[in-house]
Formats: C-alpha cells, structure tokens, sequence
C-alpha cells in the first residue's frame, strides 16, 4: 500500500451526490498507527505492517447515518519533522483534525500540544479537534486512559 493521492484529493470539498462532504486531517508523530487507523476505517485492513507515511496519504469513505449521505475525506499526514510543512498545506477547509498518539510510546503524548496549536492556528474556528489513543490494545502501555482524559480537561 503506498501513498495513493488519486484523483479525489483534486476534488471540490463540496461533492453533489451526498448531503455532506468531510475532510479530515490525521495529524501526529511519526510511527504512532496514524495510516493503520486510516486502512483499518477505511477499508477494514488490518495489516501492522503498513509502511510508513512519506509525504500524504489520502483515502475517502462513504457512510450512510440517518438517511443522510456522507463522504469523508481522510488525510493521513507526515509525522516526520523535516515533512511536516506538507501538513501545514493541508490543514485549510479541514473540518476535523484527529490528534494521534501511541498509548505506549511518551514521546508521542508529549507532542499532542504542539500538533493541537499547529490546528488551531491553521484551521478554522468551527474545526472540531478530537484526540484519539492508538494501540489501546496492547500490554505496554504508558499513558493511561485518565492522561487522555485530563488533556481534554485542560
């Protein structure tokens, strides 16, 4: 699985044949599951080894809710220092940002205020910003769920 931009990432936000259309923007260090949550959402693969991002990774999803239909346009950005000015081109017209962190790795939670400025500077006012805990799944981890939670809070 490469880094597929296709045709879509030239598209309008705006798409006439569904009743709302997304872009998402998932931001975080390198390394921590940002393009394994977005295979797995997208497309239900579920293959650890997934290679890393270098540059952008774009994948979209149709959802049906409420008899509304819905295309999300999901962006997986670099997490890489020296490629993040990519990320800060994407952030404008993004109506969500998804701050990711490895529940196993500090380092990566430790991050989060950096990349949560970074959104907030480069998006709207009305951007919702989410922060999700990835590999929740496995026994080493390091930042508990009450961590999370406290970052929320403050």
């Amino acid at each position: 699985m490469g880094n597929e931009l296709g045709h879509e990432l030239y598209e309008s936000i705006y798409d006439k044949n569904y009743d709302y259309t997304f872009k998402l923007l998932l931001v975080g260090e390198s390394g921590i599951g940002k393009t394994f949550l977005l295979y797995k959402f997208t497309d239900n693969i579920n293959d650890t080894n997934i290679s890393q991002t270098i540059g952008i990774s774009y994948k979209s999803k149709n959802i049906e809710l409420e008899n509304l239909k819905i295309k999300l346009k999901i962006f997986d950005a670099p997490g890489l220092q020296q490629l993040r000015n990519f990320a800060n081109n994407l952030y404008p017209g993004t109506n969500g940002v998804l701050l990711i962190y490895d529940v196993s790795n500090k380092l990566s939670f430790e991050a989060i205020p950096n990349w949560f400025k970074m959104a907030r500077e480069n998006t709207q006012k009305d951007c919702c910003v989410f922060l999700v805990g990835s590999k929740c799944d496995i026994e080493n981890r390091v930042i508990s769920e009450e961590e999370g939670k406290n970052f929320l809070i403050n």
